[in-house]
């Protein structure tokens, strides 16, 4: 988990800064992407039919990676993203969405459970591993299967807890850590939105 955690952190190291004018725009974001990168369009799957991000054009997105067997981080950082969801002035604008790195046990109805568990307006998604791996690169997600450690018990992931957030034009500009405080995710966006 930690070698994940360190891959994450040095990939987004070297495609993110720390820049003082980045700070002032995100001041409790870990990282801001400079310039924004476009995310490429992929076609996941909701419980509801065929899902793309480039249909949230106009909201801002929350972005988070996981699976509904996680036993830790998951619930983690869900529950950090409901409670910054609950401090923003207008939720309407932005849109949470839960995809899984684990497509062959992950379907999208566990993903909506998981996801609606922690808010109703939560999003779970999966998709198949090829458009799970363009967008897992294309904001720096890592994630991997690890083997079981006995033959009774199911295989893990590891993955990164980060938050990858995508501005109104599909574009990621911020990543987020879940030891943050909810309360600061959200200050930046209300702060955002009265531009």
């Amino acid at each position: 988990m930690r070698l994940v955690a360190t891959f994450a952190a040095l990939v987004l190291l070297a495609s993110c800064a720390h820049a003082p004018e980045a700070r002032r725009t995100y001041p409790h974001a870990w990282t801001q992407a400079l310039p924004p990168r476009p995310v490429p369009p992929v076609k996941l799957q909701s419980a509801q039919g065929d899902y793309f991000l480039d249909h949230l054009h106009g909201h801002w997105v929350w972005l988070f990676f996981g699976y509904t067997n996680c036993p830790d981080i998951c619930p983690n950082t869900l529950g950090f993203l409901a409670k910054a969801y609950a401090h923003l002035a207008d939720p309407s604008q932005v849109r949470v969405v839960f995809v899984s790195v684990d497509p062959r046990r992950d379907t999208p109805v566990r993903m909506q459970e998981l996801a609606r568990y922690f808010h109703r307006d939560f999003q779970g998604v999966t998709g198949d591993t090829a458009a799970l791996n363009v967008l897992a690169g294309a904001v720096g997600a890592a994630y991997r299967k690890d083997a079981a450690p006995r033959p009774d018990v199911g295989y893990t992931m590891s993955h990164s807890n980060a938050i990858f957030v995508l501005d109104p034009e599909g574009r990621q500009v911020a990543t987020y850590q879940p030891d943050a405080e909810p309360a600061g995710l959200a200050a930046d966006f209300d702060a955002l939105a009265t531009r």
